[in-house]
């Protein structure tokens, strides 16, 4: 476990300020996520609205060969569809396979879609901050602009939603894994939905917001200390 991390910066109006830029991506992934973008519009066509990175990368808080590479594809909505608000896309895997072929130590890659909604707060609240605060437009059409800013609130409380969630699937799954891969990836997201939302728990007593995990689970030690060894 390394001491790496850190809080978000805010403006003098008391807004989270969205540290991705596409300076802070190394140029090697470059090549790599134009690919991903080729991957998303093929499968998507019309349907895709605009392609995000969010997290570390974006942010220039990477840790090579740690780090996810997190996409998200915004969908058009239409009255008449199911609306999304985040799942996996059913061609990720098929997109991975045509990426290894040309990256041979190819990070794991959070694959996401979701509809927009263009209200606010609309139908997605969640998603409009994940675009708000740590994302970035790399092609099709930017929202992120239109959209509000956020402060420190229960707005950007969004991890202790879906924790219930994955831990039911870690029981309907934990015999049935296709691959090892798998596991550790679901293992993965697992570790991080908890460890960011046991931070949702004191984040406003702190008075501050981060995504990273080493201060999540600093601060969330200072609250629980008698928690703080089952959180490490």
């Amino acid at each position: 476990i390394q001491p790496i991390g850190e809080f978000y910066e805010v403006d003098a109006a008391g807004n989270l300020v969205n540290p991705c830029a596409l300076d802070n991506i190394p140029l090697p992934q470059r090549a790599l996520i134009r690919e991903l973008g080729i991957q998303y519009r093929m499968h998507l066509g019309n349907s895709l609205m605009g392609l995000y990175l969010r997290g570390s990368v974006p942010a220039g808080r990477a840790i090579p060969g740690v780090s996810d590479l997190d996409v998200l594809g915004l969908l058009k909505w239409h009255p008449h569809q199911q609306f999304i608000r985040w799942e996996r896309p059913s061609f990720a895997d098929e997109a991975d396979d045509a990426l290894r072929h040309h990256y041979q130590n190819l990070t794991n890659i959070d694959h996401a879609v979701a509809h927009h909604d263009p209200a606010f707060p609309g139908r997605n609240l969640s998603v409009k901050m994940v675009l708000k605060t740590q994302s970035l437009c790399i092609w099709g059409q930017d929202v992120i602009p239109d959209i509000p800013d956020f402060k420190l609130g229960n707005d950007l409380c969004i991890h202790h939603k879906w924790a219930a969630a994955i831990l039911d699937t870690w029981n309907d799954l934990e015999n049935e894994w296709p691959n090892q891969a798998s596991k550790i990836d679901f293992i993965r997201t697992c570790c991080k939905t908890l460890i960011r939302s046991g931070f949702e728990l004191i984040m406003l007593k702190e008075g501050k917001f981060t995504q990273d995990l080493y201060p999540c689970y600093k601060a969330f030690s200072k609250h629980f200390p008698a928690k703080a060894e089952e959180m490490r």
